[in-house]
């Protein structure tokens, strides 16, 4: 066998979904190292370096295709991701570390997209946040928690979509009234609103954590209702979705031409190989 080396072209923003391209340049700062068989495929570990020699990441073939656990480490050469693949797919439980080798994050593939349990933990080691996903998309229960283990949010999605009614508890597990301020785990976001019984009435507006708007919209009696919009980071609409008691009923997505027309479902994510 013959070592060649490849590089790696990144083209998703994480490391976690990140896609290898053969090639001969470097790209992000990134390459391979690795065997190749006689039929010119991968065997065995292959290895990604930065450009200083410092690895960031392992992986292993089975007839060309990553199988077995894909390894990426920090700057600091520990351990960030362990993302489990078969035979090119990732398939099975992926998770994430922070600097002490604590579970802060775990996302559940089936043959290459999300499908099951999406969780997010705290320090401590208990669940923040829990959403389902089926076929790519978040579809079932939502529950978030308190550092206590005491629930805190509950509610659900249908096919990507909000659905049904939301309830807010306290860390006592009483049902909350007046202004709450959420903060979603690893600096994803936030937001306030205002409950009655635990269920929130008035409006949401979601903020990213540079502080830009998200998304806004109405809540009435624990269910969202009427038109919710979506914006990108320059504060441009580029998405609107109406739901009446709960129930999402259409959507539509800015154009090219900046024209909203109807939205179709989402591809399902890419694979890898």
């Amino acid at each position: 066998m013959r070592t060649i080396v490849f590089a790696f072209l990144s083209l998703a923003t994480s490391l976690l979904f990140a896609q290898r391209t053969d090639t001969t340049e470097v790209k992000n700062g990134v390459y391979w190292v690795y065997d190749v068989g006689k039929d010119g495929r991968p065997v065995g570990e292959g290895v990604a370096y930065d450009t200083t020699g410092r690895t960031v990441g392992r992986e292993t073939y089975r007839r060309g295709f990553t199988h077995g656990d894909l390894v990426w480490y920090d700057r600091h050469g520990r351990k960030a991701w362990t993302v489990p693949y078969v035979k090119g797919f990732r398939h099975g439980t992926a998770m994430q570390y922070d600097s002490l080798d604590r579970k802060i994050h775990s996302i559940t593939f089936r043959e290459g997209v999300k499908h099951g349990p999406e969780i997010f933990y705290y320090a401590n080691g208990r669940v923040h946040y829990r959403v389902e996903n089926r076929y790519g998309e978040p579809h079932g229960t939502l529950k978030s928690y308190h550092p206590n283990g005491v629930i805190q949010w509950t509610g659900g999605f249908l096919e990507g979509e909000m659905h049904g009614e939301r309830i807010l508890r306290d860390s006592t597990g009483a049902l909350y009234n007046g202004e709450y301020l959420t903060t979603f785990p690893m600096k994803i976001g936030q937001y306030r609103v205002t409950c009655t019984q635990g269920r929130p009435h008035g409006e949401l507006i979601m903020q990213r954590d540079d502080g830009s708007v998200s998304y806004s919209g109405q809540y009435v009696n624990g269910r969202p209702e009427g038109e919710f919009l979506y914006f990108d980071r320059q504060g441009e609409v580029y998405r609107k979705a109406h739901f009446e008691n709960g129930v999402f009923i259409r959507a539509t997505r800015r154009g090219f031409d900046g024209g909203h027309t109807p939205q179709h479902y989402e591809l399902q994510l890419p694979e890898e190989r």
